[in-house]
């Protein structure tokens, strides 16, 4: 989403792809309908990636960009690491899920990431400064993106759902993580207060991390308990997500991660962001995955795995939509306009201003990933932020304004700094 959004605004993109059994390694350019170019180049659990570098080096792109950090790339991240360091260009990764400086394992990978990036990606604003303090380079924001989705008139009807019963929708996959089971609970209990209502809740296994086999059962089971309830253990192609959006009024995504991890999570929900521009006002929990949205605004937040509080949403949710549908209507507008702001051309926008940074800096790289700079830290500051001119000393800024007024005009030639500029770019360079 992110390539064919810098496409749009007149980028050229190439993106080196993992391997998968439909689409085997290739030095062949694949290009998709937007004039992405696409390599097939690369395992996650592969040691090297030398054809990945080759081509790396045959399309010298200005940055190269990183959207695979250490906790998807696995075993694989020293060749993403020396991947990163072969570029002769920008360096910028994306890290999804920051969860360090809690955990080591994940700072250590970071520290040697961060010895050849020029920039850290976030999706939270809250955690660039904590990152900042435990780097050298730049850290900065950007908010995960929200596709565009187009209005389906026909979609109720198309999914068999009455058109005056309040419908809620959630989807997935299905893992402890993701509270689907407790949704089913809250739900059955939900309808022996509220108004009818009808909740579809779809949940397939994730191909590399299969569903626990009696979580499917208790899904299944607890399902059964009432006919509004609705539990199907299968994955939606992109055009049925869609279409189940188009048709809900609520969207539901009732995660309880940190309950199993006991601690924050620190991420965006790709899976709530996709469906985001259908305009639904939604359930959720307030786990970190879901903080941007925001109880009373956009929908309801309770308690991660709590089924009363839950149930209490739910049967809120449902009256709202029967009996105050301007209430509703507000929540709708809400979602739509946090849809808007955070769409994938204006995410795109700021990727640009963020690479346009990251290609302006100078800098020197280590030939490959080290940790030897472990703890030296630069400002804790968004690399995107305003810059705002302080003073080091103490002194008054306009103390330091009447300071360089009075330098004088001829000043001695070892100050003069564009001498100094044209005797830098006037050095030869030597090879290694």
């Amino acid at each position: 989403m992110l390539s064919h959004a810098l496409i749009d605004a007149g980028f050229r993109v190439s993106v080196l792809a993992e391997t998968t059994p439909e689409h085997p390694v290739s030095e062949e350019i694949e290009e998709d309908s937007k004039g992405v170019e696409i390599y097939r180049c690369w395992a996650r659990n592969a040691p090297q990636w030398a054809l990945a570098e080759e081509i790396l080096q045959k399309i010298t792109p200005d940055i190269v960009h990183a959207q695979h950090e250490w906790t998807m790339v696995g075993h694989a991240a020293p060749a993403l690491r020396s991947l990163l360091a072969s570029a002769s260009g920008g360096r910028v990764i994306t890290w999804h899920t920051p969860d360090f400086p809690a955990n080591q394992r994940a700072l250590s990978e970071f520290m040697q990431f961060d010895s050849i990036c020029d920039l850290h990606v976030l999706h939270n604003r809250s955690k660039v400064p904590i990152v900042a303090s435990q780097c050298m380079n730049g850290v900065t924001h950007i908010d995960h993106g929200i596709p565009k989705m187009e209005t389906n008139p026909q979609a109720r009807s198309t999914i068999g759902v009455a058109e005056r019963a309040p419908m809620i929708f959630t989807y997935g996959f299905l893992s402890g993580g993701k509270g689907v089971h407790t949704l089913l609970k809250a739900a059955v209990l939900a309808a022996e207060e509220a108004p009818y209502f009808e909740l579809v809740a779809y949940g397939g296994a994730h191909p590399e991390y299969p569903t626990h086999p009696q979580l499917l059962e208790e899904c299944h089971a607890i399902a059964a308990l009432s006919k509004q309830v609705h539990f199907i253990p299968e994955l939606l192609s992109e055009e049925d997500l869609d279409l189940h959006c188009q048709a809900t009024d609520y969207l539901a995504f009732p995660y309880e991660g940190e309950l199993l991890t006991g601690s924050a999570i620190m991420s965006s929900s790709g899976a709530v962001f996709r469906t985001l521009a259908a305009g639904k006002p939604v359930i959720v929990s307030d786990e970190g995955r879901l903080r941007d949205l925001i109880g009373g605004v956009h929908g309801w937040k309770v308690a991660q795995g709590d089924v009363v509080s839950l149930k209490d949403a739910i049967v809120d949710a449902v009256f709202t939509k029967v009996k105050n549908p301007s209430k509703y209507e507000d929540m709708r507008i809400a979602v739509l306009s946090l849809a808007d702001r955070l769409s994938w051309d204006k995410i795109a926008t700021r990727h640009a201003r963020a690479y346009e940074k990251a290609c302006s800096l100078w800098g020197i790289y280590s030939s490959s990933a080290t940790g030897a700079f472990t703890g030296v830290a630069g400002e804790p500051v968004d690399f995107m932020a305003p810059a705002i001119l302080a003073s080091s000393t103490g002194s008054e800024m306009n103390d330091l304004a009447k300071l360089a007024d009075e330098l004088p005009s001829n000043m001695p030639e070892e100050f003069d700094r564009k001498k100094m500029i044209r005797d830098i770019d006037n050095m030869e360079v030597l090879d290694d």
